[in-house]
């Protein structure tokens, strides 16, 4: 009997598998074309023009936070100078003056003291940078 019901099921099984195999053709044909329908009715030049407009704005915005963040850098930078001055008077010390450029004669200076042995390179070195305000 289990031969009887093995060998009945045989042919149809094979027709089947075939059946299967044109039925998923024929659902990827539809899809291919569904698929070729919904792209072309897509406006790409639209697209392409809004995501221009977006563009533009994110780099308007960019530019206007750059401005705000100079600003804000700008009053930090004369808050400080203002706060600087009045600890200056308060504790007596006098103002900073403005740094007056090295002379080339400063520098020779040193690299004599570094030529006769009296400073090493690295203070030297130290001691120009110091003379830049490094």
């Amino acid at each position: 009997e289990d031969d009887e019901v093995t060998t009945g099921f045989g042919p149809d099984l094979e027709g089947l598998g075939a059946y299967i195999e044109a039925q998923i053709a024929d659902t990827m044909a539809n899809v291919g074309a569904r698929v070729a329908e919904t792209l072309s009715r897509i406006d790409h030049v639209g697209l392409q023009r809004r995501a221009e407009r977006e563009a533009e704005h994110a780099v308007r915005e960019a530019e206007r936070r750059v401005v705000r963040e100079g600003r804000a850098a700008e009053q930090a930078r004369l808050r400080a100078e203002r706060a600087e001055r009045r600890w200056r008077r308060a504790s007596g010390r006098p103002e900073r003056s403005e740094r007056q450029p090295v002379s080339d004669e400063e520098r020779l200076h040193v690299l004599r003291l570094l030529e006769v042995g009296k400073i090493s390179p690295e203070q030297a070195a130290d001691l120009l940078s110091a003379l830049d305000g490094n």
